[in-house]
């Protein structure tokens, strides 16, 4: 009989923690896109020039304000979500080079 040898194959528990990782900044980038489609193809609301005290609609530069916060959120969490998938990626194949060693 002749004897099979096994390669490590790593680090399971520290594989399987990258894995969920990356899903997880996957998943938080896959929201993002989600939430800046509707941001981007939601109706506009009707914005008048100058504030007048009755109307409802709000200023155009109160509108522009608010879209440039949605649009900072926006970037700041799809920076965040793509580090947190980096990380996972990193986390798999730190833990798949350990079990080699």
């Amino acid at each position: 009989m002749s004897e099979i040898s096994r390669q490590p194959t790593g680090d399971i528990l520290g594989r399987g923690i990258g894995v969920a990782v990356f899903l997880l900044g996957l998943s938080l980038l896959i929201a993002v896109f989600v939430w800046a489609y509707y941001l981007f193809s939601a109706a506009v609301p009707q914005v008048s020039p100058i504030h007048s005290p009755g109307a409802n609609s709000p200023s155009l530069g109160e509108s522009v304000v608010w879209l440039l916060i949605k649009m900072g959120f926006l970037f700041i969490m799809g920076c965040l979500a793509s580090l947190i998938a980096t990380k996972g990626i990193e986390l798999y194949r730190t833990s798949r080079e350990a079990g080699g060693r």
